[in-house]
């Protein structure tokens, strides 16, 4: 049979390659002031890259500032280090390489639906963009984009991309008839790359390797090649060395620890580990169909041009297939239902570029080659606009869910003004850091992360109470307090200079002697961080802060007064009584037998609640609102939150 190849387009592949080259550029210009983040990863993530950019590499004792990051895989830190440098700015290279990995994952993604047959490429550019849509204004599910939406799994979408890339630069080689040794040796050296990136995309490469090397075994054998145990030794010894270059690399050992810790993820429609794994088994399903079927079409109309099919469905089992085998590992003590969930991402994009393919498995139409030449409207569509059109379409779908939580531009700008701070006024003082507190329109998170990666301070309790927005614990180890102009830090009898553009710089010792005795009264409104840790309340507000659930609780520090313990707490308050005839307030005090209290008066009152058996450090308030109710079922507001109680101060006695 004469192997029919694919009519090329109007132009070559190079151009094409470049052009969509051009448009990711382009789409990286107009998406670098935005960032979608408000996980604490982010700030873990940044000081990384900060330190990298000031030392290149990092010193042998572990980093009290890093944590975890001291032995987390960083290629893909190290690159936006020195776009960073080349940018004046680490914050611009993180996002530059943010932003490319996302557009990097897409474009490879277009790239693959466009090498389909003309027809069959328009189709399902068309079906993938109908299903994104779908999804977005109905199911939600997270697609790859989500990783830093909200959450901020840099390591894992730089990889997730490049292994996309990697995967769309094989197929080209393999619809262009080049040897399968040589994909090979190209897949071996880029597992090695993405294990240095992030573990788990290397493993979904890797065994993305693993299925078209038997895929390749099973064409020769079918076709009884005289060359099949050459080829099957070669392609199995490149397999293994593959395997080994992952195996023997540091960030297996260190990325194999971190997958233990069980974090929070919320995925849509998935909540449950046992969802996440009978989804796999679907994608697995629908994967292996898709490569059975692709088996069939090549060897009855032997169309390169359908190696699409092959590709998409080996990715498809591969990262259904390691989903499953995380959840087997995890069985036996390794993993964690995190890194489970994790896959979700993966999982959900591919399941939608596979139902978008299906019109291609059954419709022969779709799978024609054009017509020769290539001028008219269809040829355009194919090779001109369809990669640039779908990977802008697939890159602002996937963000589209999230919310713009930082400006680039603005924290860049902040940046190099604590960067110029901290090497012109900040004295190095031994045990003792700096801390970004009080700065305007900077978030807590943003604070902590400026403090861990500007200022190398130590991820200790101090540095917690930045992440919580709430009082420092320990004013023994603050050096300097960088704050806004104005803010509740700034004590000008503290400063170290004079402020300039809206920030100063105050002595912690200053402060110390002003702010960091034991308080006998907090104070739970105004624009200070309160020291207590607060659940089943809501923001805080100028004199107040609200209970919004019928349970809430909060563990405050407890003072000495004249040497000794307090007997009892005094709590000052106000109940809402807007349509409510009396709030009663059922408080307990470190597990001690519940107290009653009746609030039926618009008047902040007082109650008092002794302090019995051993006080400790911290005292442990639990509320009962029983009559808490919310503005909205009372038909006052939309307000969902079920109001109780207003809490204005707390004092020990």
């Amino acid at each position: 049979m004469t192997q029919s190849r694919p009519v090329p387009p109007a132009i070559p592949a190079s151009a094409r390659l470049a052009l969509l080259a051009i448009s990711v550029l382009v789409l990286l210009m107009m998406n670098m002031d935005t960032m979608w983040a408000t996980s604490v990863d982010l700030a873990h993530h940044y000081a990384l890259v900060v330190r990298l950019s000031d030392l290149w590499t990092l010193p042998h004792a572990l980093d009290p500032s890093l944590g975890e990051m001291n032995v987390y895989p960083r290629l893909a830190h190290q690159t936006a280090a020195i776009l960073g440098r080349l940018a004046g700015s680490p914050l611009l290279g993180l996002q530059i390489v943010t932003v490319l990995s996302l557009l990097l994952f897409w474009a490879a993604v277009a790239w693959i639906v466009q090498t389909l047959p003309r027809a069959a490429a328009i189709a399902t550019a068309l079906m993938l963009a109908a299903l994104m849509m779908l999804n977005l204004s109905t199911l939600q599910m997270q697609v790859h984009g989500d990783e830093v939406a909200g959450n901020f799994f840099f390591s894992q979408l730089a990889a997730q991309g490049f292994v996309m890339a990697v995967i769309a630069a094989c197929m080209t080689l393999d619809a262009a008839g080049h040897p399968s040794w040589l994909r090979n040796v190209l897949l071996a050296g880029a597992v090695w790359l993405a294990t240095s990136i992030h573990l788990m995309p290397a493993l979904e490469l890797l065994c993305v390797m693993g299925v078209l090397v038997t895929l390749d075994l099973l064409q020769l054998w079918r076709q009884r090649r005289t060359g099949f145990p050459v080829a099957g030794v070669l392609a199995g010894a490149l397999l293994l060395a593959a395997l080994v270059l992952l195996a023997t690399h540091p960030a297996f050992r260190a990325m194999s620890s971190i997958s233990i810790n069980n974090g929070a993820m919320f995925t849509n429609h998935l909540g449950s580990v046992k969802a996440v794994l009978n989804y796999s088994v679907l994608i697995t399903a629908l994967s292996g169909a898709i490569v059975w079927r692709w088996l069939v079409l090549e060897r009855r109309e032997n169309n390169r041009a359908l190696l699409a099919l092959k590709y998409v469905g080996s990715y498809g089992l591969a990262v259904s297939g390691l989903c499953l085998l995380q959840a087997l590992a995890w069985k036996f003590g390794f993993g964690s239902e995190y890194a489970i969930k994790k896959y979700v991402a993966a999982l959900n994009s591919v399941v939608l570029l596979e139902l978008a393919l299906l019109p291609v498995l059954f419709v022969r139409a779709l799978r024609l080659p054009a017509a020769a030449g290539g001028n008219g409207v269809a040829a355009i569509v194919h090779a001109w606009l369809l990669p640039s059109a779908l990977t802008a379409f697939a890159f602002h779908v996937a963000i589209a869910p999230a919310v713009k939580i930082i400006d680039i531009s603005e924290l860049a700008s902040l940046e190099q003004q604590l960067i110029l701070r901290r090497d012109l006024l900040i004295p190095a003082h031994p045990g003792r850091f700096t801390y970004v507190a009080g700065v305007q329109r900077l978030p807590p998170h943003l604070a902590y992360m400026m403090s861990i990666a500007l200022f190398q301070t130590p991820r200790s309790a101090n540095a917690a109470s930045i992440l919580t927005n709430r009082a420092l614990i320990d004013w023994t180890m603050v050096g300097s307090i960088v704050t806004s102009e104005g803010s509740y830090m700034d004590k000008q009898d503290c400063r170290r200079a004079p402020p300039a553009q809206g920030i100063a710089v105050m002595d912690g010792r200053c402060l110390e002697r002003r702010m960091g005795v034991q308080r006998t009264r907090i104070e739970f409104g105004g624009p200070q961080p309160g020291a207590c840790t607060l659940q089943g309340f809501g923001d805080r507000e100028q004199y107040s802060t609200w209970t919004i659930a019928m349970e809430a609780s909060m563990s405050c520090p407890v003072p000495l007064i004249a040497g000794k313990a307090p007997s009892h707490i005094e709590i000052d308050a106000a109940a809402f009584l807007n349509k409510v005839a009396s709030q009663r307030a059922i408080v307990s005090v470190n597990g001690a037998a519940p107290m009653t209290f009746v609030f039926d008066a618009a008047e902040p009152k007082k109650i008092t609640v002794p302090l019995t058996g051993t006080v400790g450090e911290q005292v442990e308030i639990r509320l009962t609102l029983p009559d808490a109710r919310s503005p909205q079922e009372l038909g006052l507001s939309g307000d969902q939150r079920k109001l109780g109680l207003a809490l204005r101060a707390l004092e020990f006695k």
